[in-house]
C-alpha cells in the first residue's frame, strides 16, 4: 500500500453536519438579536476556526458569548446528526484492509468526541486533532503532529476532506489530499489545490488509495 494513514476531516467529510451548524449559527444569532448572514455565507465558512467564524459573520457579536451558546446547541443537537451513508461502511472496510486512520478537524474536542461516541465510531480512530489544540488547520503542524505520534513519513498519509482547509494543511504539510465534494461548484474550488483525486462519495475512497 502507498498509503499507510488516512487523516480524514469531520463536518462535511465523514459527518453530515452542516445544516445542524447552520442551524445552530442562526439560533445563537437570533436568541442574542442579531443580524442572521444567509446560510450560503455560512456555509461558505464552514471549515474556519469557530471564532474566526463568529468575528467573520458576526461581527457585532461578543464572540465569547456567542462560541459558548453556540457550542452548548450543537451539544444538544448532536443526536440529530448522521454520519454519511456509506461513512460506516467505508471506515469498516478500510479498518479492514489494515489501514490507519485520524481526524484533524476544527471541531472543538468536546463536541467532536460527543458525535463520536454518539456515532459509535471513535475506535475506529487511532489519533486526533481538533480546534482547541495548540494548532489547527490551514498550519502543517496540525498533519505533522498525527504523522509524529504514529510515526508515519508525510508520502505514506493522506488528507480527505471537503474544503480548501483540508488542502491547505495537506499542502503545508507536504501530504497528498483527496478531496469529497457535494456540489458541482465546491468541485471547481476544490480542484484549484491539486488532491489527487476528487470523489463525490466515500465509497469511490479506496479505487485511490
Amino acid at each position: 500500500m502507498k498509503y499507510k494513514l488516512l487523516i480524514f476531516d469531520w463536518d462535511g467529510t465523514l459527518a453530515n453536519t452542516r445544516s445542524a451548524v447552520i442551524r445552530c449559527m442562526q439560533q445563537v444569532a437570533k436568541d442574542l438579536q442579531l443580524p442572521i448572514p444567509p446560510v450560503e455565507h455560512i456555509s461558505a465558512s464552514c471549515g474556519m476556526m469557530l471564532k474566526e467564524i463568529i468575528c467573520r459573520l458576526f461581527p457585532m457579536a461578543e464572540c465569547e458569548v456567542f462560541l459558548k451558546k453556540f457550542q452548548q446547541l450543537c451539544l444538544e443537537s448532536n443526536n440529530r446528526d448522521y454520519l454519511f451513508d456509506d461513512a460506516s461502511k467505508t471506515l469498516q472496510q478500510l479498518q479492514q484492509n489494515n489501514y490507519l486512520m485520524a481526524i484533524a478537524t476544527n471541531k472543538m474536542r468536546k463536541e467532536l468526541l460527543f458525535s463520536l461516541n454518539h456515532l459509535e465510531v471513535h475506535d475506529y480512530f487511532c489519533a486526533i486533532r481538533c480546534g482547541d489544540d495548540e494548532f489547527v488547520k490551514p498550519q502543517a503542524q496540525v498533519l505533522h503532529g498525527i504523522l509524529d505520534e504514529l510515526s508515519i513519513k508525510p508520502q505514506h498519509a493522506v488528507m480527505i476532506g471537503d474544503t480548501k482547509y483540508d488542502m491547505l494543511a495537506a499542502q503545508n504539510a507536504n501530504v497528498d489530499a483527496i478531496a469529497i465534494y457535494c456540489e458541482p461548484n465546491q468541485k471547481q474550488e476544490l480542484l484549484q489545490y491539486q488532491p489527487i483525486a476528487c470523489i463525490k462519495s466515500l465509497s469511490e475512497l479506496l479505487n485511490h488509495l
